[in-house]
């Protein structure tokens, strides 16, 4: 029976169908495995899923039942029959370790505030949980910043907040960064120029099985490791954009090749000359090249910074210096060419080969480096204002241990450290905490006590 549960599990785990259970369990018997022969059906896995999922629901509701504390993040899109569905997450500390779970998928009756907040009372009532829960142990909420989640007259943040006015909210920290890059290159126009370009390929060999194998034949002509240009956006954010620019610099010279052949093909389509031709006069422009180098010299850190803020593992207290680090990277490139953009404008009229055209004012294109980052460094500063502005946030910054005060360095600074920041953060979580409130100083003074007298032995 441990066997049969087990496929069931894999199959539920690795999203497929229950069909495949019965040659599954016909794999194990060829094995040599005892599986016995009932419960080999699809229906029967179907009734071992249902038992593994309410195993799951009973050992959740316990882990919620008995923590102190409970953030909730939500986030909403729409199903194959394009019907909006509710994705919902909790995560709580269960001993000493930070947990993410699933709580489940809810569909709203209403796509407005009071619809969504039925879902997540929907999806809390199927492991036995209710509002109480909420109202006695809830501290932080995150969504994306949709107006129906983050409204502040009716949005669904608010109705939770009334409900437990010690509420943190936190607007998506990675839909922040994504918006953010988003306003940094609206007012570049080169950085249209290389979009069109990007995502023109893309789409021109994603759409044709011809070329994409002709585009193969170039790349062996020319001894190099195919690679076929990926897509500029997706969910993947902006590791996508990151991406489709490596891809584009490694399959560059394959590309120029066999655009240069579809145009002077005679038997080649009109339609598919018109856009290599395009594509060509766009891939041997100085300015656009680079552009997409700058580009790529920017995204890298912004790439890093996302990539940890999509990490399970990363709670608010860790964002403040990798915020920090991914500006101080940036600003850099205020006033100096990144590693990439430094290298190809030391010879700006080739590129791998490739004669370019127009001549490329360097001292003109260094102005768009600097509109460009700093349009960045602003944008994010304005998307993460939190992280300072907002006395709770900020006082967060106390739970990594990186922002302690080095031991004997700093010795004078540890007596007073985080004791006003912990102050802020009782104060805020007051109807939560209780009657621990109270001791909360004193046992951040012992906490602190008991870890440098430590590092000193």
């Amino acid at each position: 029976m441990a066997i049969l549960f087990r496929n069931t599990h894999a199959l539920a785990q690795n999203n497929k169908s229950f069909k495949d259970y019965t040659w599954l369990c016909e794999l194990d018997e060829a094995k040599g495995l005892t599986i016995g022969k009932t419960y080999r059906n699809p229906k029967a896995a179907k009734t071992f899923c249902t038992t593994i999922a309410e195993s799951e629901r009973r050992s959740l509701f316990t882990d919620i039942d008995t923590a102190s504390f409970l953030a909730l993040t939500m986030d909403g899109s729409t199903d194959a029959g394009v019907i909006e569905q509710e994705t919902i997450f909790a995560r709580y500390s269960k001993n000493g370790k930070v947990t993410t779970k699933f709580i489940g998928i809810s569909s709203p009756p209403k796509p407005y505030a009071d619809g969504i907040l039925a879902a997540l009372f929907e999806s809390l009532a199927r492991l036995n949980l209710d509002e109480n829960t909420l109202k006695q142990k809830l501290v932080g909420f995150g969504c994306d910043g949709a107006a129906v989640m983050l409204g502040r007259k009716s949005g669904v943040a608010t109705k939770l907040q009334e409900m437990q006015p010690s509420l943190l909210i936190t607007h998506c920290l990675v839909h922040r960064l994504e918006l953010a890059y988003k306003d940094a290159v609206k007012a570049i126009p080169l950085y249209d120029s290389a979009m069109v370009l990007l995502m023109g390929l893309y789409y021109f060999y994603k759409n044709s099985p011809k070329q994409r194998s002709n585009l193969c034949l170039s790349f062996d002509a020319l001894a190099q490791k195919k690679v076929v240009p990926t897509r500029v956006g997706g969910t993947r954010w902006v590791g996508h954009v990151v991406l489709a620019i490596e891809t584009f610099f490694k399959a560059y010279q394959a590309i120029v090749s066999h655009l240069g052949d579809v145009v002077q093909q005679m038997n080649s389509p009109k339609e598919a000359q018109n856009k290599a031709r395009g594509y060509l006069r766009l891939l041997k422009r100085a300015d656009v090249i680079a552009f997409i180098h700058l580009l790529l010299d920017v995204l890298r850190p912004v790439r890093n910074l996302s990539l940890t803020l999509q990490n399970r593992k990363t709670t608010l207290a860790d964002v403040h210096n990798k915020a920090d680090v991914a500006t101080a990277v940036l600003q850099q490139y205020q006033t100096s060419d990144g590693p990439l953009l430094s290298k190809f404008l030391e010879d700006k009229s080739c590129y791998k080969g490739e004669s370019l055209t127009g001549n490329l004012n360097v001292e003109s294109f260094r102005k768009t480096r600097t509109s460009l980052v700093s349009s960045l460094v602003e944008a994010i500063a304005k998307r993460y204002g939190d992280l300072k502005n907002n006395k709770t946030v900020a006082s967060t910054h106390i739970a990594n241990l990186e922002n302690w005060p080095l031991y004997p360095d700093q010795q004078d600074d540890i007596e007073e450290f985080g004791v006003e920041e912990v102050g802020t953060l009782v104060e805020h979580f007051n109807n939560v905490l209780l009657d621990d409130s109270q001791e909360a100083v004193s046992q951040w003074t012992e906490l602190k006590s008991s870890l440098y007298l430590n590092k000193v032995k």
